[in-house]
């Protein structure tokens, strides 16, 4: 390698840092953190704090998914998937996965004090209650409250 060559090499390692470390949401540079609670699990070990940023999916036509996953220690995973309307913002359904268990809510049930501000990138999620269909899993449920950012 010519010396103009190896002059080049920390240029450019120093350019891909200051990019790698510039945004962590690739749009604002600003930092993104959810704080969603998650209580009233049944079974408790699904009683959690969420707190990274979202994902955003442009799923089937007609709808945006918002993804917040979170993994614990020992490969266990807290998922909050929800999907929402892309032309009212109303929420289609909600669910939440801890380990071998998922609760979730359809429009319907879900609750109108939620409110989704496309253009400061929150979903506010308000005292949510997720549920199986008792004929399936009759013990199974939680409370989400807080707010996701993506």
């Amino acid at each position: 390698m010519t010396k103009t060559a190896l002059g080049i090499v920390p240029i450019v390692a120093v350019a891909l840092m200051l990019i790698a470390l510039g945004c962590d949401d690739g749009s604002t540079g600003e930092s993104r953190h959810s704080n969603l609670v998650i209580s009233n699990s049944t079974p408790s070990d699904g009683n959690t704090t969420l707190t990274e940023p979202a994902g955003l999916d442009t799923a089937p036509v007609g709808e945006d998914v918002l993804v917040l996953t979170h993994s614990v220690i020992g490969a266990r995973v807290r998922q909050v998937t929800v999907r929402v309307d892309d032309t009212t913002d109303a929420i289609l359904s909600i669910e939440y996965r801890w380990d071998n268990e998922i609760t979730q809510c359809a429009a319907v049930e879900c609750g109108a004090a939620n409110v989704l501000d496309r253009q400061a990138r929150t979903l506010t999620l308000t005292q949510v209650v997720l549920h199986e269909p008792p004929v399936l899993f009759p013990d199974l449920s939680a409370t989400l409250d807080g707010t996701i950012e993506w």
